[in-house]
């Protein structure tokens, strides 16, 4: 038996000289009175400097009065504690630990001393505050940037009634480009953060390997963690980050694209590209709510070159069209019931194709909604004329969007509109732009 209890102390010994994990012994006061090789290496004492030096010799004063619970716990009611705080090496730099704690007891129940084991996790818990970070500014930009596109949109009301057009695609253009700054940022963080993590796994893989039966503490501060999940998760994580940051990224394209800034002469433009960018800054408002389901836009894009215009003024006339159909559904809906919804929900149709003489595109914007009384139609058009609510509207989007259409471009805007049946908004645009105002 006394040779059997020598082996077992002697193995003991020599795990405790081997392990890369700190081991402490302290007294009741708290003061060291054993040190393993490993708590010299992290801390930078060797056991004859530390020999019974308080607690407060390796904890900085901010620490010691969040830890002091943590002892009286120790102390009082006897049961290990785990807990995570900055340590102060001897060179005075300072690192972050975590720390399992626990008690000793004799045959008679009086305490002997406290063992605690400790890792410097410092460069973990470095790349997790990074990652934290940069998933917090993801999360930031992705939730104001509806916000930043609806104040774009209140911007455009006042622009186009002191006709300042090319304000709003200056403002427009500089948000794109201060969402790109940030968003480069977190981009090029989420290699590096990707392969510290291989590097820590790795640490950990070769820790197993090299000892394979941990101290039972450590092998169950493993399975509570669950360190396999962490394995697969995380990088699963920052997979997620990265699309987030690519959907953000294809977001602020479409800014820069609904933004552009007309110059002397018209320019070659996709006006498919023109629609799909309005289309996504408008993705917000097409959302299900309480009063809908969430309105459908079809697509029947035919084959059309680029056409010869201004691209940002185009580019309002669709926001118009586009949010004045969103209005309109937004409330049709409201007088539907939950069935008829269901069997018609609200829908948006663009379509767009080539004339037969292959000298202008056509473009139609449909939507379901009540449609317009046959009295009021010859009026949408005119200035300040409005079928909104009070407060809703302008008057002013159809007016400038036909002066856009048929005084800047020699095209033509008309609508087709029956009660009950809904209404298409129809653009006719010469391939070549002709300039009438």
């Amino acid at each position: 038996m006394s040779n059997q209890f020598l082996g077992i102390t002697e193995k003991l010994s020599f795990l405790i000289q081997q392990t890369p994990l700190a081991l402490i012994e302290w007294n009741q006061d708290f003061c060291v009175i054993s040190w393993n090789p490993a708590a010299e290496k992290i801390f930078g004492y060797s056991a004859e400097e530390i020999y019974l030096q308080p607690v407060s010799h390796i904890v900085s004063p901010t620490v010691q009065t969040e830890i002091k619970p943590l002892m009286v716990a120790l102390l009082q009611e006897r049961k290990t504690v785990v807990c995570q705080n900055e340590n102060i090496c001897k060179d005075g730099s300072v690192i972050i630990c975590e720390w399992i704690n626990t008690p000793v007891f004799d045959d008679q129940d009086q305490m002997l001393s406290i063992y605690s084991i400790a890792q410097n996790v410092t460069d973990r818990v470095m790349a997790e505050r990074r990652l934290q970070e940069s998933e917090a500014q993801l999360l930031e930009k992705s939730t104001t940037l509806e916000q930043v596109v609806e104040q774009l949109q209140q911007a455009q009301i006042q622009l186009v009634q002191s006709e300042k057009m090319s304000a709003l695609g200056n403002l427009v253009a500089g948000v794109a480009h201060e969402i790109n700054n940030p968003l480069g940022f977190l981009k090029g963080n989420i290699r590096p953060a990707l392969e510290h993590l291989e590097d820590l796994f790795a640490l950990l893989d070769a820790y197993a390997e090299h000892h394979p039966d941990p101290h039972q503490q450590v092998q169950q501060l493993i399975e509570e963690v669950d360190l396999e999940f962490i394995r697969q998760d995380l990088p699963k994580l920052l997979e997620s980050m990265n699309q987030g940051i690519d959907r953000i990224k294809t977001i602020s394209d479409s800014l820069r694209t609904f933004s552009r800034l007309d110059s002397e002469y018209p320019v070659s433009f996709d006006l498919q590209d023109g629609l799909d960018s309005t289309i996504l800054l408008l993705k917000h408002r097409l959302k299900s709510h309480d009063h809908r389901p969430a309105i459908q836009v079809i697509k029947n894009y035919g084959d059309v070159p680029e056409v010869e215009c201004f691209a940002g003024q185009l580019n309002q006339v669709f926001m118009n069209l586009l949010a004045n159909a969103i209005d309109e559904l937004d409330e049709a809906c409201r007088d539907r019931p939950v069935q008829a919804l269901s069997k018609n929900p609200p829908q948006i149709i663009i379509t767009t194709a080539l004339s037969a003489d292959q000298k202008s595109v056509h473009l139609s914007i449909q939507d379901n909604g009540r449609g317009i009384a046959e009295e009021l139609q010859s009026q949408i058009f005119e200035h300040l004329f409005t079928t909104k609510l009070v407060g809703k509207g302008t008057g002013l989007g159809l007016t400038l969007s036909r002066q856009v259409i048929e005084e800047k471009h020699g095209g033509r805007l008309w609508l087709e509109s029956q009660l009950g049946a809904g209404t298409t908004f129809m653009i006719e645009l010469p391939l070549v732009c002709v300039d009438r105002s």
